[in-house]
């Protein structure tokens, strides 16, 4: 057998013949993100106070003082205190009377007690109450 000039192998081996490599130039794409500020929908709050009467009911105690003259006329040897009984209180009242000898006249007593008072109160009071409406504004109407 001959020898090929385009196939140097010669002993029976099958030659594949040469492919030249072919490079193909790929193109990548690149992607790129940037922000941008997009004027969205406007938001408008109102606030608004309103007044209305309220009923208040509440029982209110308080206490008022009585107080009471008790003539008494007898003389004493000395001045009495000031006491408690029960829920009264005694203030002795003295004169000094001259005759012949000085002795002490308890004229008389006042008697000072507490009385607790219970009683029903109403009164109409003004109470205030806050309000607050949102309204949206689309950016679409605004624009108009």
């Amino acid at each position: 057998m001959a020898q090929n000039p385009q196939n140097p192998a010669s002993d029976g081996e099958a030659v594949v013949p040469r492919r030249e490599e072919q490079v193909l130039a790929l193109h990548a794409e690149e992607i790129a993100v940037a922000k941008r500020v997009i004027a969205g929908d406007t938001v408008r709050i109102s606030k608004a106070t309103r007044s209305h009467d309220q009923l208040v009911q509440e029982t209110l105690t308080h206490q008022r003082i009585e107080v009471t003259h008790v003539p008494i006329g007898r003389y004493v040897d000395c001045a009495p205190s000031i006491r408690e009984e029960g829920g009264l209180t005694i203030m002795p009242v003295i004169e000094e009377v001259v005759v012949t000898e000085r002795r002490l006249l308890l004229k008389e007593e006042i008697h000072i007690r507490r009385v607790q008072v219970t009683e029903n109160y109403t009164e109409t009071v003004i109470v205030r109450v806050e309000e607050a409406s949102v309204e949206r504004i689309p950016a679409a109407v605004r624009g108009r």
